[in-house]
């Protein structure tokens, strides 16, 4: 039996929540998990560590001028936080004594290779671009050139060698993103306690909100937080933390409500219909599911109460967020979700922990496949096939137009035309990273002036904003980091928390980045998962620790 404990002390992080979330329970698991958790972590270990607390709690708050230079302050932080990082692991592998771990770095996965090839595309259409200075630099768009994606490959390849999972950390950002989307619910209802808002200009105030700045990158970095506070409130068996991330939970949907943002709901949507999948393995599960669903709806009753006691003066309330505010279905919702989650909690008690049968996985999946499938279906019709019916205030969401989506419409149109009409070499390797405002301002300027009275400097989706300024070939390799990713990830979880952080922050970042701007604000917090979810990957399948 030392034997085995020994080999589970050196398995590495990603099996240290194995035995808190598997349904074995068998003994072996345990003592495995025993060992992991015995086990002190290494310096490299604390500083990436370390790295990725900065990440979570000082990055989001980072400003040396309130929001008017936001933007360039969260890229400095980044890049300065990387470069620390850099240094003081290389400091531990060339002082430190375990030089045998350094072999394991040049290891290289699928995922590794397409997050190489990408960055090597930015860096061919860097040079070749037209506006050289520009995709180097991102000068000319939202600071995210070939500099900045070499950093996020840095960042990756750091991160994914010296991880190791501890939930503190995830802890700390559920607690960290609440008081963030407190105060942006503050600011929503005209309360700014840090003189954030009240400084800017009048015209833009409606705009900007918490520390975030801009409410649609504010509502991507709840899309990060919210899955981590939902994922961890549903699994974990601990009391006192359920409680705690149960309250995270619904602070973070009243930030999702003030956000008022398509892309935040849209996400949203992707993960409670995918989790609930997911969730139908057992009746444990559901009971931890209809739980969280029910706070969260309750949650969004209490910023009722909230506007209540100001008097209903808020400052940019979206209609769908007026409607699920101040409509009174969210208490049928409410009701139901309640009923569910008692008959799901007696049901979990008589069960005891057994697995539901798989037929009931696959029927919730096809009924949440056909309810997608419906909406896709109906957003196709409307925008290709019937374009003359009068939609209403339905015709900004379910109809592709220039005027859809608060004008990305607009953006995604040109985006396909600047791809078709520019030549073979855009074609295949793009402008030069982050140069779409000068592909826009070439071919459209004077209808962006006339129309919007300003220039896109964004394709307002990150895959088509990649797809214009790396290409074909980059997109393709940036889908493939992703999908490959989350296929490993998925065919490795079996119930592990941290796997099921990674999978659902990756599919909530990219489901409301197909609506949104890439940003060095947010942007970073895609690849830092990433590179956890590598981390994990090389932990378990080194160890042999599934």
């Amino acid at each position: 039996m030392k034997k085995k404990n020994k080999k589970a002390a050196g398995s590495g992080s990603g099996s240290n929540a194995a035995g808190n979330t598997g349904s074995s329970g068998s003994a072996s698991k345990k003592t495995e998990n025993t060992a992991v958790k015995e086990q002190k972590m290494n310096i490299r270990e604390k500083f990436t560590n370390l790295y990725l607390l900065s990440l979570f709690s000082l990055f989001p708050i980072f400003m040396t001028k309130k929001l008017f230079h936001v933007r360039t302050d969260r890229l400095y932080f980044f890049i300065t936080a990387t470069i620390a990082l850099l240094v003081l692991t290389a400091g531990a592998y060339i002082f430190g004594k375990d030089k045998k771990h350094l072999r394991t770095v040049y290891q290289m996965s699928v995922s590794d290779w397409s997050f190489i090839a990408f960055t090597g595309i930015c860096l061919i259409s860097a040079i070749f671009s037209s506006y050289g200075e520009a995709a180097f630099t991102g000068s000319g768009g939202r600071n995210s050139g070939f500099l900045l994606m070499a950093v996020y490959l840095l960042s990756y390849f750091l991160i994914s060698r010296n991880f190791r999972y501890i939930e503190e950390i995830f802890t700390f950002f559920a607690i960290m993103s609440s008081v963030i989307c407190f105060i942006a619910v503050l600011n929503e209802f005209n309360i700014d306690p840090f003189a954030l808002i009240s400084v800017i200009s009048k015209s833009q105030q409606k705009d900007f909100i918490t520390t975030i700045g801009n409410i649609n990158t504010f509502s991507g970095f709840v899309c990060v937080s919210l899955p981590i506070c939902i994922i961890m409130s549903v699994m974990t068996k601990k009391t006192v933390l359920r409680i705690i991330y149960l309250a995270a939970a619904g602070i973070n949907m009243t930030g999702l409500i003030v956000g008022n943002s398509l892309s935040g709901f849209f996400a949203f949507l992707c993960v409670i219909t995918l989790l609930f999948v997911y969730c139908c393995k057992s009746m444990e599960k559901l009971f931890g599911y209809f739980l969280t669903l029910s706070v969260l709806l309750i949650s969004i009753k209490l910023l009722r109460l909230f506007s209540y006691i100001h008097q209903d003066k808020y400052k940019n309330l979206s209609d769908i967020s007026k409607y699920l505010v101040y409509d009174n279905i969210v208490y049928i919702l409410i009701i139901i979700a309640a009923i569910l989650t008692a008959t799901t909690f007696l049901l979990s008690k008589r069960s005891e922990g057994k697995e539901l049968p798989r037929y009931i996985r696959y029927i919730a999946g096809g009924v949440v496949g056909l309810a997608w499938g419906a909406l896709l279906f109906i957003f196709i019709y409307f925008s290709f096939i019937d374009t003359k019916t009068d939609l209403g205030s339905f015709a900004t969401v379910l109809r592709l137009n220039d005027k859809w989506g608060t004008h990305r419409g607009y953006a995604w149109i040109r985006s396909i035309y600047l791809l078709r009409s520019n030549g073979l070499k855009n074609f295949l390797i793009g402008s030069g990273p982050d140069t779409f405002g000068q592909m826009m301002k070439a071919s459209f300027n004077a209808d962006m002036i006339k129309r919007h009275g300003k220039v896109f400097d964004s394709a307002h989706n990150e895959f088509l904003h990649y797809l214009v300024t790396t290409g074909v070939t980059g997109v393709a390799a940036y889908i493939s980091l992703i999908v490959t990713i989350l296929y490993r990830c998925i065919k490795r979880c079996k119930d592990r928390i941290p796997f099921l952080i990674v999978i659902f922050v990756i599919i909530s970042y990219c489901s409301q980045s197909l609506f949104n701007v890439a940003t060095p604000i947010i942007t970073p917090y895609i690849f830092v998962f990433l590179g956890i979810a590598e981390g994990l990957l090389r932990n378990n399948d080194a160890k042999k620790a599934l």
